[in-house]
């Protein structure tokens, strides 16, 4: 008869090495599984924070801009806002093949600020309170005074290769001039 009891220089039995293979591949495929859906979902996010840093940009820019506006007129209207700046440089932003561009035709120069664009959307508040789509806002009582722009509404329109369609909407004061 054979004793069950096993002396202290007996090695592993083949059956149990490839057990304890089999159970360290399993542990090393889930590790791996875990470690790739970690790291998708990590450049999803990176991309989506660099596509809102790309909005904020384009939204500061637009912002900026119309800090910097003179005293003459906004035109707005049909996807467009153009203005005039204190250096004397006209700015134009429209939505051309996605892109919403910045242009200034006196310097011949034209910059893409974002791209998946597929409308720009002004309104203007005027000095009365009253929103307006088109401007200059044309007034039922032409003796008046014309009202002043005092803020723009900017909305974007973005549609993202997902088929993700969001609109974002910024909200600009303009400065008004002192004595007028």
């Amino acid at each position: 008869m054979f004793s069950a009891s096993r002396s202290s220089q007996a090695g592993v039995t083949l059956v149990e090495v490839l057990v304890a293979m089999a159970l360290f591949a399993m542990i090393g495929l889930a590790g791996f599984s875990m470690l790739d859906a970690v790291l998708r979902v990590q450049a999803g996010t990176d991309a989506r924070l660099e596509r809102l840093a790309d909005i904020d940009r384009a939204l500061i820019i637009i912002s900026r801009d119309l800090q910097q506006k003179d005293a003459g007129p906004i035109l707005a209207g049909d996807g467009k806002l153009s203005f005039s700046l204190h250096s004397g440089d006209k700015l134009e932003y429209r939505v051309e093949a996605d892109n919403l561009l910045r242009s200034a035709p006196r310097r011949n120069i034209e910059q893409r600020l974002l791209d998946q664009v597929s409308a720009l959307e002004v309104r203007l508040l005027d000095t009365t309170g009253v929103w307006h789509t088109d401007w200059p806002a044309e007034s039922a009582d032409t003796l008046s005074r014309p009202a002043r722009a005092s803020a723009v509404e900017l909305g974007l329109r973005l549609s993202d290769d997902g088929g993700l369609d969001a609109t974002v909407i910024r909200l600009v004061d303009i400065p008004q001039e002192i004595g007028r």
